[in-house]
């Protein structure tokens, strides 16, 4: 999200508690092949909406601000996808660590739904900045029917 965001993360939540979430309950780093763990964090943005939080810069708050409008239906999205071919792929050990993710992708679409409502707080029209998102993404059912890998031509 950029350094303010993080800040206020960090003075929410408390550092330790902050580390803990981007490395990962268990300890281990963030590129060590572990076990996803799905955090439920709350990160009460809705109460603490604020324009022009990354340092009092409207360009640089625009810009988080702005990609927050696709992630929460971009998440589900993702979820569905990960979901339709995790049963294709044949594998229990990684099904298991889809459905840990997806749950992990779940919270997080959770906190950027408050982030927008937030941003809507603030007099953003946030539901008419949603509506091509909801139309181009939300309406797919079965996303990336129509596309193949080569090297997974079986799914």
């Amino acid at each position: 999200m950029g350094n303010g965001f993080m800040v206020r993360q960090v003075a929410a939540t408390g550092s330790k508690q902050w580390m803990a979430h981007m490395a990962g309950s268990s300890g281990h780093g963030l590129n060590d092949e572990a076990d996803i763990i799905p955090r439920d964090i709350r990160f009460g943005i809705l109460g603490n909406a604020t324009r022009h939080w990354y340092g009092g810069d409207i360009h640089k708050t625009l810009i988080p601000d702005g990609l927050s409008i696709f992630l929460p239906e971009g998440e589900r999205y993702f979820i569905r996808s990960l979901k339709h071919y995790a049963s294709k792929l044949g594998d229990p050990d990684l099904a298991a660590e889809i459905n840990g993710y997806s749950v992990q992708e779940a919270y997080h679409t959770r906190e950027h739904e408050d982030y927008n409502r937030a941003m809507a707080s603030l007099g953003y029209d946030v539901e008419e900045m949603e509506k091509p998102v909801k139309a181009a993404l939300g309406s797919t059912k079965i996303p990336c029917t129509g596309w193949r890998s080569p090297a997974r031509s079986n799914i």
